[in-house]
């Protein structure tokens, strides 16, 4: 298996990833114009679509766009093939759930990978996955 992921390289593909998603629903959720509103709103559905479409990338071929820009990939533990479609898209599900929950959960794991031995979020785990270079 190659070596794994750096987790400055697992944060900029999550942000590529789910960057407009993320950032269109903030904005969207703090205006105060019906129009700011419905703009953000339709640009946060175009950024669910994209970061969902990334997720079912990532488990078919282990390479999101976010990964690929960052020249890494997701992979079965066990035998480092890619986890599939459906085990990509339950990790950004989980991601979401965490972060909806409460932020503390979302955040930490984010940082999980930081102390784990095999660099692996919450959601990796769940999904038996990791996180390895593809250079």
């Amino acid at each position: 298996m190659p070596p794994l992921a750096d987790w400055g390289q697992r944060v900029g593909a999550f942000a590529l990833d789910n960057g407009p998603a993320i950032v269109s629903g903030w904005i969207a959720g703090g205006a105060r114009n019906n129009a700011v509103d419905v703009v953000f709103g339709i640009i946060g559905f175009f950024g669910l679509i994209w970061a969902i479409v990334n997720a079912i990338r990532a488990g078919r071929s282990g390479q999101s766009y976010g990964k690929r820009a960052l020249g890494i990939r997701l992979a079965r533990f066990a035998d480092g093939q890619p986890v599939g479609a459906g085990l990509g898209f339950l990790r950004l599900f989980l991601n979401w759930v965490l972060w909806v929950a409460c932020i503390l959960p979302g955040v930490l794991n984010l940082l999980w990978p930081l102390w784990d031995r095999k660099r692996q979020t919450w959601s990796d785990k769940i999904a038996k996955s990791v996180v390895v270079r593809a250079r």
